[in-house]
């Protein structure tokens, strides 16, 4: 597969930190999409069709958009189920300023920029906007300090992606796939990741939006500062919207009909 050097390509976005314009209301969040492997297509474009009818919004991916574990892009751009939803999000970027915040499944993304043109891929793994209200960072929620797992699974993953998921799967797997198989142990596993993010949330005063635990979920304390997890486009079908018109900032979970 042929690719441009990334200093070429306009689509790598550089500044993980970004002041964002007073014009902007509103701000949809999606993450885990896994598009390669066992997303919705029809959700998907669902999704967009109704984020290219909202005026003054931007759109932020926070993550495993695409399945490049158990999966690939040339699998990706083989298959029209696939391809169909690439050429959703590349219609919703086309339309709406459009983010990606790379996840534990996005695995070297950046190097297809040019195939994902004119989607933004972030080569940091946190966006922050700074707004009126204050910062709203955008995050996939894998990293080690919240998901203890990912200490010693991304770093095998990164070297042996063609040989390590059926181990990976065996002794961890992805928080979907232990979703289905011991809805227990992932209750507990979400809801630590969870409540570790929140109180990041709060100890810096920042409303903190993230993706992975395939959970849809806004903490509802008392506080200015909230942690929404905008769960997937697997099972749950479902996003984060900002109101960035109320104050405090308005951070609530949504579904996707999609019959």
């Amino acid at each position: 597969m042929i690719t441009r050097p990334l200093g070429e390509c306009l689509n790598i976005q550089y500044l993980s930190t970004l002041h964002l314009s007073p014009l902007i209301e509103k701000i949809f969040a999606i993450s885990d999409l896994h598009i390669g492997n066992y997303h919705n297509p029809y959700a998907v474009e669902a999704f967009v069709d109704l984020a290219i009818r909202t005026p003054n919004c931007i759109v932020v991916a926070v993550g495993d958009i695409f399945e490049l574990i158990n999966s690939s892009m040339m699998l990706i751009l083989s298959s029209p189920l696939h391809r169909r939803s690439l050429n959703n999000l590349r219609r919703l970027a086309q339309n709406k300023d459009l983010y990606i915040v790379k996840g534990n499944h996005d695995i070297d993304l950046e190097i297809y920029a040019p195939i994902l043109d004119p989607i933004r891929i972030l080569l940091d793994d946190e966006l922050n906007f700074i707004t009126e209200e204050g910062i709203i960072t955008f995050l996939h929620g894998h990293q080690d300090r919240f998901d203890k797992t990912t200490k010693f699974f991304e770093p095998l993953i990164r070297i042996f992606r063609r040989w390590i998921p059926d181990l990976y799967k065996r002794f961890y797997g992805t928080p979907s796939e232990l979703k289905e198989r011991n809805r227990m142990r992932w209750e507990l596993h979400s809801g630590g990741v969870a409540s570790l993010i929140f109180s990041e949330a709060i100890e810096k005063k920042k409303q903190i939006i993230y993706g992975h635990l395939h959970r849809c979920h806004v903490n509802k304390e008392p506080t200015n500062y909230k942690a929404g997890c905008c769960g997937d486009m697997v099972s749950e079908l479902s996003y984060i919207e900002i109101d960035l018109t109320t104050s405090p900032i308005s951070i609530e979970p949504k579904w996707i009909n999609c019959v």
